[in-house]
C-alpha cells in the first residue's frame, strides 16, 4: 500500500527553508528551482513563492512539461527567470501511446515562450530527433532569443 508522506508548509515555512542557503545562492550565482510531481498543479503557491524569493534576490526556475493551457500559467512565467521543459516525443500520436496525452498543448506553450521571449532562459529536454524541428519553429518565425539551451537525450 501507498503511504502519504512529507509535511504541509505555508509560505513562509518554505521560505525559512530557502534561506537556508542565501549564501550558496549569493556566492553561485545559483537560485530555487520548483519542480517535483508537476509544479502547474500547484501554480498560486508557486506564483507567491516566486515573488517572495525574488523580494529577497533569489532567482527562480522551474521544471515542467509545460501540459496546462498558457493562459493558466502565464502568471508563473512572468515570474520567474529560468523554464526547464521536457519534451519526451514530437509525433503527437506517440506522444499519446507512451505518456497517455497529446503533446499539442505542450508545443504551443514552447511556441508562446518562444515567441513572448518573457526574458528567461529556456531549456528544451528533448529527444536528439526533436532538435532540428525546434530549431526550424524558430527559424521560420525569424526570433531571437535571449537563450535556448537544448538538453539532447
Amino acid at each position: 500500500a501507498l503511504v502519504m508522506c512529507g509535511k504541509k508548509m505555508n509560505l513562509e515555512d518554505v521560505m525559512k527553508e530557502i534561506r537556508q542557503d542565501m549564501a550558496y545562492y549569493k556566492n553561485s550565482g545559483g537560485g530555487v528551482t520548483l519542480s517535483g510531481g508537476e509544479v502547474l498543479c500547484q501554480k498560486d503557491f508557486a506564483v507567491q513563492l516566486c515573488k517572495a524569493c525574488h523580494n529577497e534576490g533569489i532567482q527562480v526556475a522551474i521544471e515542467t512539461n509545460l501540459c496546462f493551457a498558457y493562459d493558466h500559467i502565464k502568471e508563473l512565467l512572468e515570474n520567474i527567470d529560468f523554464v526547464m521543459c521536457d519534451l519526451k516525443i514530437f509525433d503527437d500520436d506517440m506522444h499519446k501511446k507512451y505518456t497517455g496525452v497529446s503533446n499539442k498543448q505542450i508545443l504551443e506553450n514552447i511556441k508562446s515562450l518562444v515567441i513572448n521571449v518573457l526574458l528567461m532562459k529556456v531549456v528544451l529536454k528533448i529527444p536528439n530527433h526533436v532538435i532540428q524541428l525546434v530549431f526550424s519553429m524558430i527559424v521560420k518565425k525569424n526570433l531571437t532569443l535571449k537563450v535556448l539551451v537544448p538538453v539532447l537525450y
